[in-house]
């Protein structure tokens, strides 16, 4: 009698080191794909110079500031698109991890919410420190929380 061979699906909440390292990987895509381009574009030399610059100038911070609200908001597009049409952005899909909204697709509006940290300004910028902070004392970034979404892990193997 042959043995019958099933392919499951093992589904659990990621891990916070496999969500860093995603998101990690996603900001090299970013880098490649918007911070190059941009480049030319951001003054360069160190925190004094660069300070001095700003000083002596409001219409370079003016321009500094449309620049990365831009890059802001193509970085937004890239999570909020891939995450509602795929669940997952390219990092997110290299470590086999996903956003779901209890066990079903989350919806647009819930991945746009969660994806807000990326627009630099007040108060979304604290998002940067309460987000990866929540993540690691709870396994749950304070977005996933407030938008009802989780990231999930999962394995698919060949079961006996």
């Amino acid at each position: 009698m042959a043995k019958e061979l099933k392919l499951e699906t093992r589904i659990s909440n990621a891990s916070a080191l496999k969500r860093s390292l995603a998101f990690i990987a996603d900001l090299l895509v970013l880098n490649l794909v918007i911070g190059l381009p941009f480049r030319r574009l951001l003054p360069k030399g160190d925190f004094k110079t660069l300070k001095a610059m700003l000083n002596s100038s409001p219409a370079l911070l003016a321009q500094l500031s449309r620049v990365y609200m831009f890059m802001g908001l193509l970085a937004f597009c890239y999570f909020t698109f891939s995450e509602y049409r795929l669940g997952q952005s390219i990092g997110k899909a290299m470590l086999g991890i996903q956003v779901i909204s209890n066990n079903k697709r989350a919806s647009m509006l819930q991945i746009a919410l969660r994806n807000v940290f990326l627009f630099p300004v007040f108060p979304f910028v604290l998002l940067w420190l309460l987000d990866p902070i929540s993540l690691f004392l709870t396994k749950r970034r304070l977005s996933d929380i407030l938008t009802n979404t989780r990231v999930i892990a999962y394995e698919t193997g060949i079961k006996v």
